[in-house]
């Protein structure tokens, strides 16, 4: 496999009347990566869609981020495994994880479909064993002056009240953290896109109608993540940031363009040179730099 690095850069000014509120120290100011999709592909997969060596470029991501001597918190946005349900697709995540623990680095998970995936009681017992503290699959956590908040976007898989407590939690949460004069910048993140162009999964009308509409309301809230389409994307939306981040090493999916593009895609990379990539988020004062 070659190698390459293609580097999207851009910057979210945090304005002066949030800098003013917070000083961000060394330890703030480490990266926090971001990756999603980093399960093996499913043989059913591979008859649609053409294989790029995806579980070495996924091992060459995860061994990256595991090595950064910079990083102070990891974020996995779903998909972590081919099936959650599966003791031995866990092995690879394993040692990645342990590999962080021996760092003491922090991992936070949000709940991708594949971690439901065919049998789902067994597969949520093997996701509490492997995260414990992950009950409620929704939370939110601190690295410094960010505030990250993970929602769990499976509409279809979880009951219409524990929907329900999710979302009055989001706003609430959302509305705390625009108060708490400590929070720089919020970033937001789930596994299904609100927006994408890929033709292999749909946006998700869920995460549309119930996580964007607060995102866009909050003042502090800069940055939408989010996998599940295995591309890199970017889109703005009322002024705000959605980035598309599934290129964790699950098949590539092609994306609609021109056109037929569903959504101005500002990636500035043509889509032969969009490939395997994770996220760096660097707090900086009044600024955090969000580097693919």
């Amino acid at each position: 496999m070659r190698r390459f690095v293609v580097h999207l850069l851009f910057v979210l000014l945090l304005g002066p009347a949030l800098a003013a509120q917070v000083t961000v120290t060394a330890t703030a100011a480490r990266k926090i990566l971001l990756l999603s999709d980093t399960q093996s592909p499913m043989w059913i997969e591979t008859l649609l869609l053409p294989k790029h060596e995806n579980d070495k470029a996924r091992d060459m991501i995860l061994t990256a981020v595991a090595s950064d001597s910079a990083v102070s918190a990891v974020v996995h946005l779903g998909d972590i495994t081919e099936s959650a349900s599966d003791e031995s697709a866990w092995k690879v995540f394993e040692r990645f994880a342990e590999a962080l623990q021996a760092r003491r680095i922090p991992l936070y998970p949000a709940i991708g479909n594949h971690e439901y995936m065919l049998n789902a009681a067994r597969a949520a017992r093997l996701v509490r064993a492997h995260f414990p503290w992950l009950d409620p699959t929704w939370y939110s956590t601190r690295i410094g002056g960010v505030a990250l908040v993970i929602l769990n976007s499976n509409r279809g898989e979880l009951p219409q009240e524990q929907w329900d407590v999710q979302e009055t939690w989001y706003r609430h949460t959302l509305e705390q953290l625009d108060r708490d004069s400590t929070v720089a910048v919020i970033i937001v993140g789930c596994h299904h896109p609100p927006y994408t162009n890929s033709t292999v999964v749909d946006p998700s009308k869920d995460v549309q109608r119930a996580f964007v509409p607060p995102y866009l309301r909050s003042r502090k809230a800069r940055l939408f993540v989010s996998g599940h389409a295995h591309a890199s994307e970017h889109f703005v939306r009322s002024g705000k940031n959605f980035l598309v981040l599934g290129g964790g090493g699950g098949l590539l999916q092609p994306l609609l363009t021109g056109s037929n593009a569903r959504w101005k895609d500002l990636f500035p990379f043509a889509l032969e040179r969009r490939f395997f990539h994770y996220v760096e988020c660097i707090p900086e004062a009044g600024a955090l730099v969000v580097r693919v």
